[in-house]
């Protein structure tokens, strides 16, 4: 009699869990926020209900739970696009397309006592398009600067693109590159960091208190997101800079597959190219340095369903740093060399409206190389010097995001 009562109560409880479910479904909905032209979604995307006091904004994946209690229209802002009003339907996801460009209007200033809850008050999230405006080196946006110039961080040394965030150190960062974590991300010695702009769609930076999914970095968490590449038609971009070209390719694959490309080299080898032939040719004394670097973004998405995706990614970037000397009496020579090698996979599934979940496997290797050598000319004495240091990252993440409405 025990077991079966118990097995009538554990009954009770799985239906009451499932007819609450369907209640929560009926009356909750998912609003996906994206671009009119690529179809990429809008990260931060600001929404607001017209008959309540109510506000959010989308995620990384553009979107936002809705509950039908807060009304049935909704305006939707975002930096550099028109803003657009939605009526939702609760029956089924709605897809809301925002146009770029700007809409002068009057601007009111008003103020009450209605204080709604804010989100992420620690967290700075920096449209990509802004960056890309403010003046940096050479005509290079960097995104490590230009983080530079928000309150309480710092370069350090001027011109290097290491972050100092409230008194701490470059290397008390955590720098997450599509959820990857990297390790010593500069070219150029630090003079230039080594993310490509074009291939990022959104910065958050979390300078105050960390959440909890991040670890324990002392000073601060830099999130960078990559594009998923536009959903309608393809793109080429190549533009040509004072000490590096970049290039950018994305595009759809299928309805629901797409890529984004993108590439950046520097010619500094080529500029140098006389001073090498100089070097050749000169019989007594002489050196040359020469310092080449590049980088390259990819990743490619799958929309599998309405509620599921998949993001496989790949990110290398890469300095080498040489030098050659010759004497009448011997040669030397000496490199130093070092980068990223990221793999990502990123699956993301929304079981209902309120309840999501996110599984992250990624890969990182990080080279460090130091070498040195010196030979005579007979070849008879010969020393060299190696310092090598490695980095195997690998990880695997599991988040469970549950939306819970207490009003």
């Amino acid at each position: 009699m025990f077991v079966s009562m118990k097995k009538i109560y554990i009954l009770l409880i799985i239906i009451i869990i499932i007819t609450q479910g369907v209640v929560t479904l009926r009356s909750q909905t998912v609003l996906n926020v994206q671009d009119s032209t690529s179809l990429e979604p809008i990260i931060g995307a600001s929404v607001k209900s017209l008959s309540s006091q109510w506000s959010g904004v989308s995620d990384e994946y553009g979107r936002l739970l809705l509950n039908k209690s807060k009304g049935n229209q909704y305006e939707v802002n975002y930096p550099g696009y028109v803003s657009d009003t939605v009526n939702i339907s609760f029956d089924k996801p709605t897809e809301v397309s925002l146009l770029k460009g700007y809409i002068l209007e009057t601007i009111v200033i008003s103020a009450d006592n209605t204080k709604s809850p804010i989100e992420n008050l620690s967290v700075v999230s920096i449209p990509i398009e802004r960056i890309k405006q403010i003046p940096q080196l050479a005509g290079e946006a960097d995104i490590m600067k230009s983080l530079a110039l928000l309150p309480g961080i710092s370069n350090g040394n001027e011109g290097t693109s290491g972050l100092l965030v409230r008194g701490g150190t470059p290397d008390q960062n955590l720098i997450l590159l599509d959820d990857a974590p990297t390790y010593n991300l500069n070219h150029f010695l630090g003079y230039v960091s080594a993310v490509n702009p074009d291939a990022v769609s959104n910065v958050n930076l979390y300078p105050g208190p960390i959440p909890a999914r991040y670890g324990n970095r002392l000073s601060s968490v830099i999130d960078i997101g990559l594009k998923e590449g536009n959903k309608t038609k393809w793109n080429k971009n190549v533009s040509i800079g004072l000490i590096s070209s970049h290039f950018n390719l994305n595009g759809p694959l299928s309805k629901k597959m797409s890529i984004n490309f993108s590439t950046r080299l520097n010619y500094l080898g080529l500029i140098l190219l006389p001073r090498y032939i100089s070097y050749k040719s000169a019989k007594g004394d002489a050196n040359y340095q020469n310092l080449f670097m590049y980088d390259l973004n990819f990743k490619f998405t799958y929309n599998i369903s309405k509620r599921d995706k998949l993001n496989v990614g790949f990110y290398s970037g890469k300095d080498f740093l040489i030098g050659l000397g010759k004497s009448l009496e011997s040669n030397s020579s000496y490199g130093l060399n070092w980068g990223n090698d990221i793999a990502m996979l990123r699956f993301n599934r929304l079981w209902t409206n309120n309840i999501s979940t996110k599984v992250i496997l990624t890969k990182n290797i990080y080279n460090y190389l130091f070498r040195y050598q010196i030979k005579d000319k007979s070849n008879t004495e010969y020393s060299s010097f190696r310092n090598r240091s490695n980095v195997n990252d690998i990880s695997a993440r599991l988040e469970n995001i549950i939306n819970i409405n207490l009003t």
